[in-house]
């Protein structure tokens, strides 16, 4: 019997903490969506020969909180990515899968990036500035 106040206790501090780390989480990533930058990208090589389809993107993106964001509208195989921050000059690449929506960590940049995306379908490239 002398144990369950001590129970009850330990019972409402984990509650507590737990509501309020629950709290901040939620705060934290409402407030980071509108740190997002949504990329608009243009076809620049079509490999299949089809006429190109204006009207609707092939691949669209988004920028921030470390993460770039591609979203394929149609299987691609294996995307090759390059953002060059032409401020500084450093670049980041990797190859990613280009089948529906892929998240690459690529650290906290700031500044003018172009973002070229290459499959074996079509090539894309973007110009933002991410501040």
């Amino acid at each position: 019997m002398k144990h369950k106040p001590i129970t009850l206790l330990l019972t409402a501090i984990v509650s507590i903490i737990g509501a309020n780390a629950e709290e901040k989480s939620t705060t934290y990533s409402e407030n980071n969506k509108s740190e997002r930058t949504t990329l608009e990208f243009s076809t620049t090589k079509n490999q299949k020969s089809q006429p190109y389809n204006d009207s609707t993107p092939q691949l669209i993106g988004e920028i921030g909180d470390g993460f770039l964001s591609l979203d394929f509208t149609s299987a691609e195989g294996i995307a090759h990515v390059k953002c060059h921050n032409l401020m500084t000059g450093n670049q980041i690449t990797y190859s990613t899968s280009a089948n529906g929506t892929s998240y690459q960590y690529i650290g906290e940049v700031n500044g003018v990036l172009q973002i070229t995306v290459t499959t074996a379908e079509s090539s894309y490239e973007c110009f933002t500035i991410v501040e």
